[in-house]
């Protein structure tokens, strides 16, 4: 059956990390479309949060670099708030 969370969830984690990997508006529009679609299935800030926290968790587990991890800070504190401008 197919999981509309787990849906979501992988699609935000995709896009965060294609947005850590190219910095850009397109990747920012997919976040708020991400956000759009995740209050049109009756999510909140809370499970928002957990979906970021997921995706977050993803990517860090596949940076090495120290030094990487703590540029990629900024960045996904815009992705995810650009997720929850809805």
């Amino acid at each position: 059956m197919n999981d509309p969370l787990r849906d979501l969830r992988d699609q935000y984690t995709r896009t965060l990390q294609d947005y850590l990997a190219e910095a850009g508006e397109t990747n920012l529009h997919h976040a708020y479309e991400l956000g759009r679609r995740a209050l049109a299935e009756g999510l909140g800030v809370l499970e928002m949060a957990s979906l970021h926290h997921h995706a977050l968790a993803t990517v860090a587990g596949s940076i090495r670099a120290p030094e990487k991890m703590r540029n990629i800070s900024k960045s996904t504190e815009n992705f995810f708030a650009e997720a929850l401008a809805i």
